[in-house]
């Protein structure tokens, strides 16, 4: 499969809704029709260095979110302090769930999102965002959660490849293991 996207590009810092902290990553900008660069983690767990741990609900009611709100599709930034990829072994864990099924998947359209590190971040903006410390311009309360990234408007191709794997049950009984 072949997956292509083109639009403008808005940053959406940690991307989600946190009344309680008083985030709105979603109120601010108009992401309808764009692409979304935000961040993985929230600014507290950015301010404490744990951005890099992982919450599958959390990521996904902000995914959810962006989806809702119109984004045309996702850029998630890896957390700087995420040096050994865990980020990317989580969502890869999660989406190879999908293949455990007995039928072939009839699949819709899915959304579509992207990893990348802030490295990759800092390219696809330009020279218009630093990534790490725009996040911590946001986390600190001292620069607008979201904004549109001027003039840039960007192109991504990606091609996936899925293999279909045959194979077959077995039923075991272990001996000592039925009470």
């Amino acid at each position: 499969d072949t997956v292509e996207v083109e639009g403008a590009l808005v940053f959406a810092g940690f991307g989600f809704t946190s009344p309680h902290e008083g985030k709105d990553n979603l109120q601010k900008n108009d992401i309808n029709g764009k692409i979304v660069l935000y961040s993985a983690g929230t600014p507290a767990s950015f301010r404490d260095g744990t951005s890099h741990q992982w919450n599958t609900s959390e990521e996904r009611k902000k995914m959810d979110d962006l989806l809702k709100a119109g984004a045309k599709a996702l850029i998630l930034v890896t957390s700087n302090h995420d040096t050994l990829n865990a980020t990317y072994s989580q969502l890869e864990k999660t989406a190879a769930r999908q293949t455990f099924s007995l039928n072939a998947p009839t699949r819709k359209k899915s959304p579509e999102i992207f990893i990348v590190t802030p490295e990759i971040a800092d390219a696809l903006a330009g020279k218009k965002l630093k990534w790490h410390a725009s996040l911590k311009e946001v986390s600190n309360g001292k620069s607008p959660e979201s904004f549109s990234i001027k003039n840039n408007f960007i192109r991504i191709k990606a091609v996936q490849s899925r293999d279909t794997v045959e194979t077959a049950n077995v039923t075991a009984f272990v001996e000592g293991s039925d009470p």
